[in-house]
């Protein structure tokens, strides 16, 4: 790491020290010393190193293969190498810098037994060294996952006794750990960005509207932790380029995996498309059942909450936002 190999990622201090309480969680180690999970950690990636083979460099020209020999030398040294490395950077609060690289070794000791079935170990470390990516991290690629497991764990069985609820007894002893993998999925758009659904656009002469309908999608109200669900309906005038249909359908889930409002999806929906696609007009509406209204409260099942957002052209001519009323009803 003194040689300049990988490019250092700004971070501060704290969320260095918060990396590795994270990582204390992921491993189970509920010490006080975070220190003793990243030797956990490190110990994991030395055994991987141990069983790696240096196959998976053979192509790369000589001068890439010694760099990646000579980090690889540095590291099996011993696994305290990399917790004396990382104690000092986090000592020396050099202006909140924190090598990449590092956070992912870290996180392949976390996951090393679950990704072994899906790459090689070796496969895995190079192309950490070779600064391809990050590797698999429990099947998710290279996606940082925001839910802290083991607190929604912890916030479960508070909340099971809280209601006066046994949560040792055999009927929920597992709830905490399925609600904290439910969360995961259903909060999965926490860290996901549209732009990245977005981005690949093709070009076209015809400039007329595009409608893509029913598209049914699953939220949480963020004021009571329900959900609601529904239908959402994307009408958008291309201005020379457009998107795949079924990055609608994603742009929409990554506004609907999160704690969230009707009103504030429709629009992020909305501006999410004006700004990857600068289209000349984009509208949105969504119609939901909220679980708040109808199961608790007022209690009024069957009822519909409908919202919807205009931006461009669709702000300015009410004939487009006919022509779409007209297109979803048909």
């Amino acid at each position: 790491y003194t040689h300049d190999l990988y490019e250092a990622e700004a971070a501060q201090v704290e969320d260095r020290m918060a990396d590795v309480q994270q990582l204390m969680y992921q491993l189970g180690d509920e010490a006080s010393d975070p220190m003793s999970t990243i030797k956990a950690a490190s110990n994991a990636v030395s055994t991987l190193l141990t069983q790696s083979s240096v196959q998976d460099v053979t192509d790369a020209n000589a001068a890439a293969q010694d760099e990646k020999n000579i980090v690889k030398a540095e590291m099996t040294s011993t696994s305290a190498g990399l917790v004396m490395m990382i104690d000092k950077i986090i000592a020396s609060r050099a202006k909140g810098k924190l090598d990449k690289t590092i956070r992912n070794i870290l996180r392949l000791g976390v996951c090393q037994a679950k990704c072994r079935e899906r790459r090689s170990g070796a496969g895995i470390w190079f192309s950490l060294l070779s600064g391809r990516g990050n590797p698999h991290m429990c099947g998710r690629k290279g996606r940082k996952v925001m839910v802290d497991r083991k607190k929604v764990e912890q916030a479960v069985r508070l909340l099971l006794e809280g209601i006066g609820e046994d949560p040792t007894r055999e009927g929920l002893v597992e709830t905490p750990d399925r609600i904290a993998r439910m969360y995961e999925e259903i909060c999965g758009g926490m860290d996901e960005d549209a732009g990245e659904h977005l981005k690949k656009t093709f070009t076209v002469r015809n400039n007329e509207m595009v409608v893509e309908k029913d598209i049914t999608f699953y939220s949480m109200c963020e004021h009571h932790m329900l959900p609601f669900y529904g239908k959402v309906h994307i009408a958008y005038i291309p201005d020379g380029k457009v998107v795949g249909l079924s990055k609608l359908a994603r742009t929409v889930e990554v506004y609907a995996r999160r704690l969230q409002l009707q009103e504030q999806m429709t629009a992020q929906i909305a501006d999410a498309l004006m700004e990857h696609l600068n289209p000349k007009g984009v509208m949105v509406m969504a119609e939901a059942e909220h679980m708040c209204m109808t199961m608790r409260g007022v209690k009024k099942p069957g009822s519909k909450t409908v919202s919807v957002v205009t931006r461009g052209a669709f702000a300015e001519e009410e004939r487009l936002q006919n022509m779409f009323f007209q297109m979803i009803r048909e």
